[in-house]
């Protein structure tokens, strides 16, 4: 038999107070059972989530997808779009078919009257809510993504410090619980979930959310392929529902700077999912250094209560940049540092730090131009790493 996902089983119902979307998925490492719950009624297509969820692992493994329940006409349209540009980024990937049934006209949802948001409380989503101007209305976040379910203490501090943002904005709150980062811990990183377990979300609430946001994690003028990008965001939208990148004219440190000035966000800035207990953030991972930095950057490095009111240059000189799209944000606040004559030290580990990750960049692009070459002289070539989050 043919290497395929096959989605089935898929399923909608009720379980006591709790409204659970669920699917069989069998794959090349096995076979789970893919969960959504949440305490709001989960209404929507579980198969067009479902869909959402699995493309992107069928595209990494390169077999074809398969699911047994109808999905969304529009949906499927925009998927094999969505292939055609993931494997123009990573031209080892070969698109895939999706072998799926299309919903009639008649069965299509109502286009919900919601505006929303992702909402995590880190810097991009903070300041979509707070400085967007997008007449918001709803914020969604999905537990099991970063904050894993089963750290009480860390969902329940996670939790209460987003519903305390969402009833000071006077927005609702709606939250669902999954096992997609239980399946990526165990599968390993084909199995990663950002943007499909977000618009699956979106589409379990399909006829209440009409448009949904996700948070710019890069500047118009800085994009790099990735998972969350102005050009893909798009081709999730289904016949109910629209995703927006909200969010890329404004530069990471632009942010921070303007979420300086908002006492909510300072009170509440939630960054790294490394806490432990009532303590939401950990202070010392690179999440947090990061934006500590950034705050120092803009003179404002006392003002957040989530997180230490000082930094270490020490903390600054062993940290990591996690990405290259990362780069330009680190350099306009190596700019801002050196025009800070009392940021010295500070400022001389953050330009440590960039020249190593700029270093390592040059390197990694080197090895990729040396690839077609040593093809062509026959030598044997490593598998290419799934890097990133595509």
């Amino acid at each position: 038999m043919q290497p395929a996902i096959r989605v089935s089983q898929v399923r909608s119902f009720r379980d006591g107070p709790q409204w659970v979307a669920s699917a069989r998925v069998e794959h090349p490492l096995g076979v789970d059972e893919l969960w959504f719950r949440s305490d709001t009624p989960l209404p929507g297509p579980a198969a067009d989530a479902a869909l959402m969820v699995t493309q992107a692992w069928a595209l990494r493994f390169g077999v074809p997808l398969q699911i047994d329940a109808p999905v969304c006409p529009v949906l499927l349209e925009n998927i094999a779009r969505l292939h055609e540009v993931l494997c123009c980024w990573r031209p080892r990937w070969r698109r895939v078919p999706v072998e799926a049934t299309a919903r009639a006209p008649s069965d299509r949802p109502p286009t919900g009257p919601s505006r929303a948001a992702f909402f995590s409380g880190g810097v991009d989503s903070f300041h979509t809510v707070l400085r967007g101007g997008w007449n918001l209305d709803t914020l969604i976040n999905v537990l099991g993504m970063d904050v894993r379910p089963e750290d009480t203490e860390l969902t329940a501090a996670a939790t209460a410090n987003w519903s305390a943002v969402a009833d000071a904005l006077g927005l609702r709150l709606v939250l669902l619980r999954s096992n997609l980062r239980q399946i990526h811990d165990q599968r390993g990183p084909r199995f990663r979930m950002y943007p499909g377990g977000l618009s699956a979300a979106v589409s379990l609430l399909a006829g209440d959310v009409g448009v949904a946001l996700f948070s710019a994690v890069a500047t118009f003028n800085g994009l790099v392929p990735d998972s969350i990008h102005p050009v893909t965001v798009p081709m999730l939208d289904t016949a109910y529902a629209r995703f927006v990148y909200a969010g890329g004219e404004v530069s990471r440190l632009g942010k921070v700077r303007a979420l300086a000035e908002e006492p909510l966000a300072m009170d509440h800035l939630h960054v790294c999912f490394c806490g432990s207990g009532k303590r939401i953030n950990c202070g010392e991972c690179f999440k947090c250094v990061r934006t500590m930095l950034a705050l120092q950057a803009v003179g404002a490095i006392g003002r957040c209560r989530t997180l230490p009111g000082t930094l270490d240059p020490r903390a600054v000189r062993a940290g990591r940049i996690d990405a290259y799209r990362d780069i330009p944000f680190y350099l306009g606040m190596l700019e801002a540092l050196r025009r800070r004559p009392e940021d010295r030290a500070v400022y001389l580990a953050a330009r440590h730090l960039v020249r190593r990750a700029q270093g390592r960049t040059l390197s990694r692009r080197l090895r990729a131009l040396a690839r077609p070459a040593a093809a062509v002289l026959g030598r044997s070539e490593q598998p290419q790493r799934d890097e990133g989050d595509l």
